[in-house]
């Protein structure tokens, strides 16, 4: 098994590219529907733009690395699963037979290996943070078993599957980066990211609990799952003008209505050989209508910007809430100490006075909130 001499330092780029990885995709849109996040990485690795950094034949020579240090990986899975509770062995045994032979490595398409990227990566990241805790344990017991041959020095460069490990983490590091930046920024023109359209000064707003929607259905974000969508400032303006645009059509109806059953009376009482007495068309806001109002659409009416700010939720400091933009003051809650409390709004954490403040706990060399909303 190909392992580097050292536990903990030559692994601990890996360690920092998992924690960017995780701290991007939870950041962005993709903490919440497995599939959805799959679909959106594709469309992204079979981009033809030229701003495209993971290119066919660079998806072919990853593909070969992994092809090359077939049986290292597989040592590695048998390290870090070796009664299969992850199934690694089996995933990863599915996935290689997509690129068994290098010939079948060079005839496979574009799509053919953004698919196969997209899955092997969560297996990577599996065998990755396995080594980081497997060697993070053997460095605990070197520390503390007198006579422990382990070598802990720095400087060990890492193997080439170590490596190979480390360039697919920060592969899909940046691919998240970009679908992440397409849909706050400009949107997608995909259907799926439609609803993710943001102008650039929406960016960088934080949680403000007077902004979010009137209905709790829609306070909770439908892909990070964090309870922190608003309607930004920028929806003001539009929202008025719905509402001036409904208005108007609700006058317009009832004028209409009226002339329809005014119209309909005089035919019902005309007799016959006589001239119906037709009403004139009635006038609303200095018009004439001569129809039936057209009823407002979506594609009439301004939609909604539901924003979520988790992105921009952070806080500096353990101790206070200074520089907090986190929406629930990084706060938990016993529901013993306040039986009445709503615990279907997290939100309220921010002001209830049995709330106390989350820990703050060693990830790595960095001391971080476990606050969720901050994480």
């Amino acid at each position: 098994m190909m392992q580097a001499s050292n536990p903990m330092n030559t692994l601990r780029s890996l360690q920092d590219a998992s924690r960017r990885r995780t701290t991007t995709t939870s950041r962005t849109t993709f903490a919440g529907d497995d599939a959805e996040r799959k679909k959106c990485r594709i469309e992204v690795l079979t981009s033809t733009k030229r701003d495209n950094k993971f290119k066919l034949s660079d998806k072919k020579t990853l593909a070969t690395r992994v092809y090359d240090h077939t049986e290292e990986i597989e040592a590695d899975i048998m390290a870090v699963d070796p009664v299969g509770n992850l199934s690694l062995e089996g995933k990863f045994s599915a996935n290689f037979e997509t690129i068994s032979s290098k010939n079948k490595i060079k005839s496979m398409s574009n799509d053919s290996l953004a698919q196969w990227f997209v899955h092997i990566y969560p297996i990577v990241d599996a065998i990755n943070s396995g080594l980081v805790d497997l060697h993070r344990a053997r460095q605990d017991a070197a520390r503390t078993t007198r006579h422990s041959s382990e070598n802990i020095s720095s400087g060990s460069k890492l193997t080439p599957t170590q490596a190979l490990y480390k360039d697919i983490i920060d592969i899909m590091t940046t691919i998240d980066t970009q679908v992440g930046e397409a849909a706050a920024i400009s949107g997608s023109k995909s259907n799926r990211f439609s609803f993710l359209k943001r102008l650039s000064t929406m960016l960088g707003l934080t949680y403000d609990i007077r902004r979010r929607p009137n209905d709790p259905k829609n306070h909770e974000c439908v892909v990070c799952h964090h309870m922190s969508i608003i309607h930004p400032i920028e929806d003001d303006g539009h929202m008025e003008r719905n509402r001036a645009t409904q208005a108007g059509y609700d006058r317009k109806l009832a004028a209409w209505s009226k002339y329809e059953a005014a119209k309909n009376e005089a035919v019902q009482k005309s007799s016959p050989g006589t001239t119906i007495q037709i009403p004139p068309y009635p006038a609303v806001d200095g018009k004439t209508l001569t129809r039936a109002p057209i009823k407002p659409t979506k594609s009439t009416l301004g939609q909604p910007t539901s924003l979520c700010t988790c992105i921009n939720n952070s806080c500096g400091n353990p101790n206070d809430d200074v520089g907090s933009s986190c929406p629930i003051r990084c706060r938990t809650f016993d529901p013993d100490d306040d039986p009445t409390f709503d615990m279907s709004d997290p939100m309220l954490l921010a002001t209830n006075p049995f709330a106390v403040r989350m820990d703050w706990v060693q990830e790595g060399s960095k001391t971080v909130c476990s606050c969720k909303y901050c994480k």
